[in-house]
């Protein structure tokens, strides 16, 4: 397991506008990390659905060097705006969703560092029986080695194991939906680890699409 920590976000804001608002200020706070916490920050993105519906939800993909440069990002005075503005303004509806784990797989095409046009991110978790989690990861391991071989398109894939709720919580980073849809979802490895997976599930999962709105996705 790697000593790096991602850090995944669901933030539920009260409108459209409070969402704008929080995404400018995470526009600087992307800023003062690109120029100011390398090495420490290695990854920071923000994102919203694909589905133009929901306007009122944003995530956030955070991957930092390791626990310190975490906490050292907390104290960053960006950082501090953020938790004030959060305070003064309350735009949330809802406590934010914050998960920080150590990834057990982080693969990711080294050529990727920054946003491209059309690509699009999968949050997405899957639960398993108690005493599963060891048998389900090699699983995982098995389908992302398989899909970085076959598919040029299939961009990344960052997992972390939630011991504490019995989760394996993924990132995935795809060229397009349209790849993800008509390529990754009907390969033979997805169709394997389904087969050798569902045995192990407890039904629990969830998975969501992501645009990207700023960021960097990588150091170069």
């Amino acid at each position: 397991m790697s000593s790096e920590v991602v850090t995944t976000a669901h933030l539920q804001v009260k409108s459209k506008e409070a969402r704008d608002k929080l995404i400018a200020i995470f526009n600087e706070i992307t800023e003062y990390s690109r120029e100011n916490e390398n090495p420490g920050v290695n990854r920071y993105v923000t994102l919203v659905p694909t589905d133009p519906a929901n306007e009122t939800s944003l995530y956030m993909l955070e991957q930092y060097k390791d626990q310190a440069a975490s906490d050292a990002h907390l104290q960053t005075p960006p950082v501090q705006k953020l938790l004030k503005f959060f305070t003064d303004e309350e735009p949330l509806i809802a406590p934010p969703e914050v998960n920080n784990l150590n990834p057990s797989v982080d693969f990711r095409r080294p050529n990727i560092t920054d946003p491209h046009p059309g690509m699009i991110f999968l949050f997405a978790h899957m639960g398993y029986q108690p005493g599963k989690l060891s048998t389900a990861l090699p699983l995982l391991q098995d389908l992302i080695s398989a899909s970085a071989q076959a598919e040029p398109g299939f961009w990344g894939c960052t997992a972390s194991v939630d011991k504490e709720k019995n989760l394996i919580r993924v990132v995935d980073m795809f060229e397009s939906d349209k790849f993800y849809e008509s390529e990754h979802v009907k390969s033979d490895a997805i169709a394997k680890f389904h087969e050798k997976n569902s045995p192990l599930s407890n039904g629990e999962g969830s998975l969501v699409k992501l645009t990207v709105v700023q960021g960097f996705l990588g150091r170069s």
